[in-house]
């Protein structure tokens, strides 16, 4: 196929890792054959990695309440003077699958992001930071930094569970009785701290909550834990906690971490 404006719309899903596999094979194959779209998908590379270059992790230990093998990074990209510098690099915190309810073959530049979009993240490896799959394994050591949208100005909960049901809290005033932070409406957005995993083996379940008030951290403790006492897969966990919604939670976003 012969062009001069780039498939956008096929690249970006394949720079989010939206694409079946055998689109994503197709597309390559394309690439490999057409400058401009090659082209186009460097400068969505490249971006992401100035974006990375400009706001790495920084580390800052917290104690927490249950797990003491986490420990929590402070990530400066909450400060609203920031959010020019996202560019393309947004489209790596969504999901779009309603784009294909078009002609993903048409060039456009109108994208429309889905309203219930799930958590994508960055992690750092040995001092390299890469793109989250969730479908990889990780290890312990491995920092990840979280993205997620918001639809308003809200609060945001970030809570993870291991395979052997411990809890953590990643809210940077550990002594506070509210685990939220306020956010704002936005793509892309971060949460004001990460996660380091630890040597344990099994799988590690981050979850995300968004309500209109902060939640406490006791009443967020008891439903996770009374959930998993009755569910203690975690991939079962993972379902279950997005169906029954703690109900100041508007929204509820999972992300399962399958370690080495």
């Amino acid at each position: 196929m012969k062009h001069s404006e780039p498939l956008k719309l096929d690249i970006e899903l394949y720079f989010a890792e939206e694409l079946s596999k055998e689109d994503a094979s197709s597309l390559e194959s394309h690439l490999q054959q057409c400058p401009v779209c090659h082209d186009y998908l460097q400068t969505l590379r490249r971006e992401r990695n100035e974006f990375l270059a400009d706001h790495p992790f920084s580390e800052l230990k917290i104690e927490k309440s249950q797990s003491p093998w986490f420990q929590k990074l402070l990530d400066i990209l909450t400060r609203p003077a920031l959010y020019p510098v996202y560019g393309l690099l947004l489209i790596v915190a969504i999901t779009v699958p309603v784009l294909f309810f078009g002609n993903r073959a048409q060039i456009s530049d109108e994208i429309r992001y889905k309203g219930t979009a799930g958590l994508t993240f960055f992690f750092q490896r040995d001092g390299v930071i890469h793109e989250g799959d969730k479908r990889k394994q990780y290890r312990g050591g491995d920092q990840i930094q979280i993205l997620y949208n918001s639809t308003k100005e809200q609060f945001a909960a970030l809570i993870s569970i291991d395979s052997r049901g411990q809890i953590s809290f990643y809210h940077p005033q550990q002594n506070s009785d509210f685990c939220s932070e306020k956010t704002t409406a936005g793509a892309g957005l971060t949460f004001p701290g990460s996660i380091i995993l630890d040597d344990s083996e099994g799988s590690e379940l981050i979850i995300l909550l968004l309500s209109d008030k902060p939640l406490p951290v006791k009443t967020v403790r008891t439903w996770i834990s009374e959930l998993y006492e009755e569910f203690p897969q975690i991939s079962e966990l993972e379902k279950v906690i997005v169906k029954k919604k703690l109900k100041p939670v508007s929204q509820a976003f999972t992300l399962l971490l399958h370690k080495e």
